[in-house]
């Protein structure tokens, strides 16, 4: 039998064991064979990873090669299988294998990837750009951890990475440095910036943590190329934890205000 009622009144004339309850205003009563052990709610299990390494997608990885097309390619497939996949939507992985070293020798552009996370673990980027290796646009939740980056050209625009528009990024445990030549005046390891004039386009919340930035012109830079009416800055609120740099130059800050940094720098 399975009513519908208020509770008041009625677990009086009913025995507590033979009460199922199936939501807070239903209850089946059964006989005492009949009784079942309440049912066990499932929680709610993350999905898994989805992982692939650019290698499956044509990348030499011989620091001869360029290897972008094959970065670029592994980054359209994430994005084109985005809305059927739900391992996808949890965290995409791209693998650079350990000891094995791949050469970028085009801009790589990461634009609206929530959640993305570039695990270059045990491996050598050389950035052979005269601009950012990886420029990621628009993004929020970035993650890329581990690696040595090697940013080979000496000229203003090169750098291992660039963000426009990117909030919640978390780059963490990896290598920042020049090419061996240790004479390089004019790079940076990466940089931060908020191109436009809209209250919206922001750069801000990002994490850099435990990277050593050496042998390049300037460690990093932030940049607010847009200034809003009331003067405030849309480069804000980023994070610099335990940052190792002997470089020519520290930080370099363009209009941008309120960013946290903590750790031993040299320059």
């Amino acid at each position: 039998m399975i009513f519908e009622t208020t509770l008041a009144g009625v677990l009086e004339t009913l025995d507590p064991k033979t009460v199922t309850w199936l939501r807070h205003d239903w209850y089946e009563v059964r006989t005492d064979s009949d009784v079942l052990p309440p049912p066990v709610v499932p929680s709610n299990p993350t999905a898994p990873a989805f992982e692939i390494d650019i290698e499956s997608f044509g990348a030499p990885a011989n620091g001869t090669a360029d290897d972008s097309s094959a970065l670029s390619l592994a980054l359209a497939s994430l994005n084109s299988g985005q809305q059927t996949n739900s391992a996808l939507r949890a965290q995409p992985i791209i693998r650079f294998k350990p000891n094995k070293t791949y050469r970028i020798a085009q801009t790589v552009l990461v634009s609206t990837r929530n959640g993305l996370m570039l695990d270059a673990s045990g491996a050598t980027i050389l950035c052979d750009v005269d601009g950012p290796a990886l420029s990621f646009a628009s993004c929020n939740y970035p993650k890329s951890k581990g690696g040595n980056w090697i940013v080979q050209r000496d000229t203003p625009n090169a750098e291992a990475f660039r963000f426009e528009r990117c909030k919640f990024a978390d780059f963490a445990d990896m290598g920042i440095s020049g090419d061996a030549s240790g004479n390089d005046a004019q790079n940076k390891g990466f940089s931060i910036h908020a191109p436009a004039a809209g209250i919206n386009d922001v750069s801000a919340y990002n994490v850099f943590r435990n990277m050593r930035i050496n042998r390049l012109g300037t460690t990093y830079e932030l940049r607010d190329d847009g200034a809003l009416a009331n003067e405030a800055s849309r480069t804000l609120l980023n994070q610099f934890r335990e940052i190792e740099s002997q470089c020519a130059n520290g930080p370099k800050y363009v209009g941008a205000v309120n960013n946290y940094y903590s750790g031993d720098m040299e320059c």
